[in-house]
């Protein structure tokens, strides 16, 4: 739904920024700095669709994502397929391509959930 609206809605301001946020991505190789760069870019693109509502859902959502993310195994080549994955989001947006920004986020949170699913099994500890 954020790809769809922010294709109908986001100023070509909002799409410069984007471009600049996707720049100094592709200067990181840490993957710390990398997910906080992803989630600027993310927080920024729920803002363009220019319904709050929706951007402070999302918002709320991706406040659980660092934490998930200390659980999984390092994975340099994830990390640095992101910067990939947000250039091909801003052409999208940028042609105003509502159905292509869907699309391109959905396969990103594909993506991002198999990388999640590497993370091992949490047991529970035998109770003493």
């Amino acid at each position: 739904i954020a790809g769809q609206l922010a294709a109908q809605r986001i100023s070509d301001e909002e799409i410069t920024k984007l471009k600049d946020i996707v720049a100094e991505l592709d200067a990181l190789v840490e993957p710390r700095e990398i997910k906080l760069k992803d989630m600027e870019f993310h927080t920024y693109l729920n803002c363009a669709t220019h319904n709050p509502m929706l951007a402070e859902s999302l918002r709320r959502l991706s406040y659980f994502m660092p934490r998930l993310e200390r659980l999984t195994p390092a994975d340099h080549s994830f990390f640095l397929s992101i910067g990939t994955d947000h250039a091909e989001i801003v052409e999208a947006l940028e042609a105003r391509d509502g159905t292509r920004t869907a699309s391109l986020l959905q396969a990103h949170i594909t993506k991002y959930r198999e990388h999640i699913n590497k993370m091992p099994d949490i047991v529970e500890a035998p109770a003493s």
